[in-house]
């Protein structure tokens, strides 16, 4: 099923229902068109990896708030008071239940988006976190518009928030896990 904003806001409670199901859906960002669903849903993390073809690589998410990545995060406030925005924040992880094992896949670190876009504010009511990951295959393109979606992702999901082409580029990736020097770049979260 594929719907634009007005629709998906019209019927909002009846979508909101199918992530806390277990959904797994496409949706607008601030940047690209992502993939998503529970990120504490083990199951339905497990379907995006598959859909991705992502076996091992780690996943990041949407946060509800900056209060929740303070809380399961090993948090840096500089680069928090930026948020919203089109970052890709790698943390080290606090508390691992926070979210299903197949997110980070035994990592202890964990990218983390807060998008300056209408679609954060449904992440924010949901109150947990959602899989941020760009929709695509692994290595292959982003998507900017329907047609660059692979037909077995479409089949895939559960149902799409399309709200036409996007040109944006993918949120940049900076790493404060401690381990490396603060770095901007792409990967390896996507």
């Amino acid at each position: 099923m594929i719907v634009g904003r007005t629709e998906f806001l019209h019927h909002k409670n009846k979508f909101l229902k199918q992530i806390i199901d277990g959904a797994v859906f496409i949706y607008p960002t601030d940047t690209v068109y992502a993939i998503g669903c529970d990120a504490r849903n083990n199951k339905s993390v497990l379907r995006v990896r598959a859909l991705k073809n992502r076996n091992v690589m780690p996943i990041s998410i949407v946060a509800p708030n900056v209060e929740w990545i303070r809380e399961h995060l090993v948090a840096d406030e500089e680069w928090l008071a930026r948020l919203p925005g089109p970052y890709t924040l790698a943390f080290l992880i606090k508390e691992d239940r926070c979210i299903a094992p197949a997110v980070t896949m035994g990592r202890d670190n964990l990218g983390v988006r807060i998008p300056s876009h209408w679609i954060h504010d449904i992440v924010a009511e949901l109150g947990f976190p959602i899989i941020g990951t760009s929709a695509n295959k692994t290595g292959q393109n982003v998507m900017t518009k329907l047609d660059d979606l692979p037909s077995d992702i479409i089949r895939g999901v559960d149902f799409i928030i399309y709200e036409g082409e996007h040109r944006g580029q993918q949120a940049t990736l900076v790493d404060l896990t401690g381990k490396n020097k603060p770095k901007n770049n792409h990967q390896p979260y996507s």
